[in-house]
């Protein structure tokens, strides 16, 4: 699909499909239909050598990609919970790698990185490992009617984490989730043009919360008619680097 300069992958109903690490490219949407999911994998064999790549469905260097279909993403992650807790899990860790810490060695779900004319929407993010959907460097994205639902007693268990990315739109969202819902990071690049409209949020944590990677500016920010239920804190600020 991507070699013939782009198109849909459809993922029909009924159906579970089990994969490693899929790889979008520039203007190939993945369409995952209603009545079907795509599970990921549980083990580190199915996800690339480097961590930074550890995504279920992942989109580098692209323009004009996208997830949609009314189907669900599934991280399954469950199976990665060693000890359950109504506190904190205790989550399996692949920190033999060396290049994390922890008990945050593990897979996160959606990443686009690099990537322009992004397009995420009518699409329910469930059970996530780690965190839910990653933009990374990203330019003029969408994130449209997605629903995310996440164990409330996982950790580091994002929501939507919007790091050194511009010009993004988050609208008609709902997130539950067992950590920060919305949360915009500047670590590697300012944030600048992020409007987010009529979501609703479920959190453990905070439903919206700047950094706690913030080395560079955050910039022209509007939240609007956004609802906040049975969470721990509706605005968090760690700013704290840089």
């Amino acid at each position: 699909c991507g070699e013939a300069g782009g198109g849909r992958v459809l993922l029909p109903a009924p159906g579970d499909y089990l994969t490693a690490t899929v790889h979008l490219r520039s203007r190939v949407v993945l369409e995952v239909a209603p009545g079907a999911r795509l599970l990921g994998g549980t083990r580190q064999r199915d996800y690339p050598a480097e961590r930074r790549r550890w995504y279920v469905v992942l989109a580098e260097n692209t323009t004009g990609a996208g997830v949609t279909g009314g189907g669900e993403i599934n991280g399954q992650g469950g199976a990665f919970v060693v000890t359950p807790s109504d506190q904190k899990n205790v989550m399996v860790s692949w920190n033999a790698t060396g290049h994390c810490r922890g008990d945050e060695c593990r897979p996160r779900l959606v990443g686009f990185v690099d990537s322009k004319d992004v397009t995420i929407h009518d699409i329910t993010l469930n059970q996530p490992a780690y965190w839910c959907l990653h933009l990374v460097r990203c330019d003029h994205s969408v994130i449209r009617n997605v629903s995310i639902y996440g164990d409330f007693d996982t950790p580091n268990n994002d929501g939507i984490d919007i790091e050194g990315s511009n010009n993004t739109i988050i609208t008609n969202c709902s997130i539950d989730t067992g950590d920060d819902a919305i949360c915009p990071k500047s670590l590697t690049g300012p944030v600048h043009n992020l409007t987010v409209t009529n979501c609703r949020i479920r959190t453990k944590s905070s439903a919206i919360k700047f950094g706690s990677a913030s080395n560079f500016n955050f910039e022209r920010l509007l939240f609007d008619n956004i609802t906040i239920v049975d969470s721990h804190r509706g605005l968090g600020m760690q700013i704290r680097d840089g």
